[in-house]
This record gives structure tokens, sequence and C-alpha cells, in this order.
């Protein structure tokens, strides 16, 4: 349970409207309901909250949803809202003294898979929201922040933001530990082993290429290949963008959204926040706070480490750079205030050239990357004379 001085706190968010759906505005006769009682948010395990959570998924109302929420916690909800949008799958609730962060996934099984992982690691790491149970479908956890890392570092001064970058770095480290010791390494699957997704991986610089109308780069795809053929030796949260990470009130970095998790090198949880369109910081500082916070614990050393982290960064920003594209070419460039409020695809030139600039830096340290240099060079020219000649 959270301190009860942070009541007032919650209480102005509460009656703040930014992000607020006016359609599930929560209308009440009654301003008080004396007949729930305050349970406590403890953290439960995993095995208390999988047996409720169905093999299925069931569509609620918000009104549905509101009074599962104050049946679990003994609370009114004095307001809801969708961080992400009303199409996403999480939501904040508004008790009277926390906020609580409500998981309703299409998919059952990444509503599983999060609650294995937020139930094993939650208590024992403060890196992560703790698991508080479960409801008919929904999942309840602890809530990290309302301001995501992705937000917060843009208005940072550069000492700030490389402070943040380096304790997001260290928060991933920490859940990266925290699963090692854990008996998720006997459970959860191994990602990136399927066939369909290393070939797209290794297929994206000649896709990147066509799109861009450029000669196709002459790269050789078997030793990518085997390039990626990693040992699964670490726990991976997945998908760490910074929008997937957020400020508690004492500015503490946490990160959220584990139903990707699994097991791999463990390098690529770093890709995704190096690889970042949104992300500030260049890719030789991200690669310095890394090789000095990073710690081998098994046999590879810390320039090998480093060696295939730039090496499947490089890699990866071509697959963030061919998203921007796509979705530029059918929807347009997007504000950024929109695409940082909304955690969505940084649509914009800007960031274009970011991933390009990172694709360049990992070309540098992997050698096997070196005939997609003309393609990421080509694609930053064009996006830079669309930075220099917008459309009107």
């Amino acid at each position: 349970m959270q301190p009860v001085s942070r009541q007032p706190e919650v209480a102005r968010r509460a009656a703040c409207p930014e992000n607020a759906l006016t359609a599930w505005q929560i209308a009440r006769t009654a301003a008080e309901r004396p007949e729930l009682a305050t349970r406590d948010c403890l953290p439960v395990r995993a095995k208390e909250v999988l047996s409720v959570l169905p093999d299925k998924t069931k569509s609620y109302t918000a009104a549905e949803i509101v009074r599962m929420v104050e049946a679990e916690f003994g609370q009114r909800v004095l307001r809801m809202t969708a961080p992400g949008g009303p199409r996403r799958a999480s939501y904040r609730a508004y008790l009277p003294d926390r906020s609580i962060i409500v998981t309703h996934r299409p998919d059952f099984r990444r509503n599983r898979r999060e609650a294995e992982v937020l139930g094993e690691l939650g208590p024992d790491c403060d890196r992560m929201p703790r698991l508080l149970g479960a409801r008919d479908g929904l999942m309840f956890q602890s809530d990290m922040g309302e301001v995501r890392l992705s937000q917060r570092i843009q208005t940072a001064t550069d000492a700030q933001r490389l402070a943040l970058a380096q304790e997001a770095v260290a928060a991933i480290l920490a859940i990266q530990a925290a699963g090692r010791n854990s008996a998720l390494m006997r459970s959860l699957p191994r990602l990136g082993s399927d066939p369909g997704w290393i070939e797209s991986l290794v297929a994206g610089p000649r896709r990147l290429a066509a799109m861009a109308h450029l000669p196709p780069p002459a790269m050789d795809l078997a030793a990518l290949v085997a390039r990626l053929d990693v040992p699964a030796r670490n726990f991976l949260k997945w998908d760490c963008r910074a929008g997937n990470a957020a400020l508690d009130d004492q500015g503490r970095i946490g990160w959220f959204d584990f139903e990707y998790s699994g097991l791999r090198h463990g390098a690529e949880d770093l890709a995704w926040l190096i690889a970042d369109e949104t992300w500030p910081i260049a890719a030789p500082a991200m690669f310095e706070i890394v090789g000095r916070l990073h710690d081998p614990f098994d046999a590879e050393s810390r320039d090998d480490y480093l060696d295939y982290l730039a090496f499947y960064t490089g890699l990866h920003a071509v697959q963030r750079l061919l998203l921007v594209i796509t979705q530029a070419q059918r929807r347009g460039w997007a504000p950024t205030a929109r695409i940082l409020s909304r955690d969505q695809v940084g649509v914009r030139p800007q960031m274009g050239c970011r991933l390009c600039q990172v694709a360049l830096d990992c070309i540098a340290r992997a050698p096997l990357l070196e005939p997609m240099r003309p393609t990421i060079e080509g694609t930053l020219a064009q996006f830079e004379a669309v930075i220099a000649h917008p459309i009107a």
C-alpha cells in the first residue's frame, strides 16, 4: 500500500482532465461509498493469479471494469484513463489513495505471460510493477508512474539526460539479473528462434534499400544468421523502448509491459533502447554507459557482449526504419507531442535520421554490417531532404 502522504497527489491527478476519456467518466448519484472497505495493495505471486486468468479473452464495458476494480480493491474508482489511447490494453484507475494499472490484453496468453513474470519477479525487484491480483480476465498491477521516460528525457538538460540513460540501463540490467536467478529461466520460451523472425531480421537491409529505391546491399545472409544464433542465457523483458518506462514521484525509473518476455542473449533489451527513434542519446554515449554498467555473468567477455550488442542494434535500427517509413507512407508524418504522449512509432523525419545515425555507428563497430552502409547513408540523405524541403 502506498503511503498516505500521496493521497493529495492522487486526488489532484484524478481531477486533472489530461488524457481523460469522456466516455469513461464515472457518474454516480452517491458521492461516497462507505460500504467499500480499503484493501491493501500487497503483491501476490503468479500462482495465485494464473488460476483465475481464463484461457480466453472476454470483452467488458467501462462500467463493468470499474465494478470489478472496486470489488477487487474495496474502494471506489474516482476516474479511469487510457494513457496510450482508447485502443490500448491498459488503463489507469484512480482510487482514493493510489492509482493502479488495469490490463486487459486481447490475447489471453500475453496476460498470462505478464502475470507469470510480474508475480515471480515483482515482489523482489523494485524496477518493475507488482502483481496485485486478477479478476475475470483483468489483471491488476502497481503503477510505475505517470511520466514516461520518453517524455521526461526530452525536457532534460544534457547532464540530466545522461543520468536518466544510466538509470534506465541500470534498471534493465537489474530486471535481467532478477530474471536469471528465478524459475522463469525454466518456464519462459526462447525468443528469436523462429526461422521467419530470423529471416525478416536479416532481410531488413534489402527491404530498406527497396523502399528507398537504392541498390540492394550485398549482405552475407548466412553469416548474419550464424551471428544471431546465440544461447538463451538471459532473461529478456523485450520492447525496452523509452515509452515503456516511467518515473515515479521520486524520479526513479521502472519498466512495464512484460507480456513478451522470454529468454535470449540479453543485449537485445538494450538494443531496443539504443535504437528507439524517440531516444535523444547518441549511440556512442549509450555504448559507453552499457560497457561501464554491464557486469559479465558468464564466460562471455565485456568486449564480446558489446560486439553482439552493436551487431544486433544495427539490424534492429533497420527494422525501426522500415516501420517508420511504412507508417509515414500510409498516414504521413505525426506530431512529436502525440508520438510521445501516446507511445506511438516515431513517424518524424528527424527520428528517421536518428535511427540512421544509430545504424551507422553500429556499422562502424560490427564489420558484418558494413555492406549496408550505402543503404543507410542513402536513406539518411532522403530524410534530410525531407527536413530541408518539407512539403507544405
